[in-house]
């Protein structure tokens, strides 16, 4: 387990101790996952979010910035269509928390499902 301090060296590295960082890292992922990558389809549908998290860009203080949105049923899925059209096999649902949105996705999901053949 790596400390705190040990942490912080490997993210301030430069140059080639960051090049050696990066070395390992790679091993690390290939020995675990390979080194082929996963597409995944990113359908937004909104962007509206109720709480104000510092890292997301859907918080609060950042969304008034922007018109808000919210996709409708039949827009998740039409472009949950054109994802599996161009072989994607992956759909990924993401929006700021809202009660609209969690029963819009309960709604969908099993459209999806059954878009993908269950996956």
């Amino acid at each position: 387990m790596l400390s705190r301090s040990d942490i912080l060296e490997i993210l301030v590295a430069e140059g080639q101790a960051q090049q050696d960082n990066w070395a390992m890292a790679r091993a690390q992922r290939e020995a675990n996952w390979g080194t082929t990558a996963i597409v995944r389809g990113a359908i937004e549908i909104t962007n509206v979010c109720r709480v104000n998290c510092d890292y997301c860009s859907m918080r609060q203080e950042v969304r008034r910035k922007a018109a808000a949105y919210y996709m409708t049923v039949p827009e998740i899925l039409a472009a949950a269509e054109c994802i599996r059209d161009s072989g994607v096999r992956v759909v990924f649902l993401q929006g700021g928390e809202t009660p609209l949105t969690t029963r819009t996705v309960g709604v969908a999901m099993p459209a999806i499902r059954k878009l993908f053949n269950g996956c």
